[in-house]
């Protein structure tokens, strides 16, 4: 009989998908690889770039040979479903595609041809817990955030009931928000998908915080949170003084610049971004790479002598 497989179903989105597969090896290491396995369910991603840059990852992961620690990993392509319409926020949207995929997750671990120890899912995929239920696998969550956030979320539907004001409203008198185990936390520091109860994100948010309790247990990092986002607009002015920095330095350079572009367009143009000229000048000095970088693997290679970062959470993580 095959071994027991812990089943993976990650975010598509880098800033997820590889901390949850690395977090996945890991679980699985400290398991026991001779006595489990690990299997990735993989969703197609709604965008060409987030496609691209699984299909990347999963092909290094093929290409590396050894898997971390002698785990065996499989991965596992789920049936494409039609994206979700009439959806008013990117958090919506997430968590309804990833919903439409439960009858294909369903079918894919029922069909393992080892039995699953255990279906891991993200914090916007608690609605696997279902199907998890239906087969009798125990279901976990892996919350890429940190330890507060999770406190955070875990609290937030008593906070619903108990906090009349918008916490959007609160901001104004530097109220704060009570959250056990938490320093008071700022009103102006909650996340901006609860900032106004109005928001179908507000909502969507709270029924994920509300289903956490029914996981078998909830994998999370307990070290202080210091991630600016790494879907965050880059200000243009930013991105041009740092533009003038690597030039005058003289210095040999692989820039990953990646700056949301603005509404409505897919996007940005470099040269709307960059000083004038400074993708010739700095042509035969430096590389500045577009999309998503395999960070881990450019650290790791001997050329690297200095990095320069934004101290985002899985930056900090694949640094250390």
């Amino acid at each position: 009989m095959a071994k027991p497989t812990v089943v993976l179903l990650p975010v598509w989105a880098s800033g997820h998908f590889t901390p949850a597969l690395e977090a996945g090896k890991r679980l699985v290491a400290a398991l026991g690889t001779a006595d489990f396995s690990l299997t990735v369910l993989l969703m197609r991603p709604p965008t060409p770039e987030s496609a691209s840059q699984v299909t990347a990852h999963v092909a290094r992961e093929a290409a590396a040979g050894e898997p971390h620690g002698g785990c065996e990993v499989s991965f596992h392509h789920l049936p494409a479903v039609d994206p979700p319409t009439g959806c008013d926020t990117v958090e919506v949207f997430t968590s309804r595609y990833i919903h439409l995929h439960a009858p294909h997750v369903r079918a894919a671990v029922a069909a393992l041809p080892a039995p699953a120890a255990a279906l891991v899912v993200e914090f916007t995929s608690t609605t696997m817990f279902d199907v998890a239920r239906e087969l009798g696998v125990p279901a976990y969550v892996y919350f890429a955030s940190s330890a507060a956030m999770l406190a955070l979320m875990l609290q937030l539907p008593a906070l619903h009931d108990e906090v009349s004001e918008e916490f959007g409203e609160m901001t104004e008198g530097q109220q704060h928000v009570h959250v056990p185990g938490l320093p008071p936390v700022p009103a102006s520091c909650m996340p901006v998908s609860v900032m106004s109860k109005k928001s179908p994100s507000y909502a969507d948010t709270v029924y994920h915080g509300a289903r956490l309790v029914e996981a078998a247990g909830i994998i999370v990092d307990t070290v202080a949170e210091a991630r600016a986002g790494a879907l965050d607009s880059s200000a243009a002015e930013q991105v041009r003084e740092a533009a003038a920095g690597l030039e005058r330095s003289g210095q040999r350079f692989l820039w990953a610049l990646r700056a949301s572009p603005p509404a409505g367009e897919s996007v940005h143009a470099l040269g709307e971004l960059l000083p004038e000229g400074f993708l010739e000048r700095t042509k035969a000095q430096g590389l500045v790479w577009r999309s998503w970088a395999p960070q881990r693997e450019i650290l790791a290679h001997h050329a690297v002598c200095g990095f320069v970062t934004h101290c985002g959470w899985n930056s900090v993580l694949e640094a250390l």
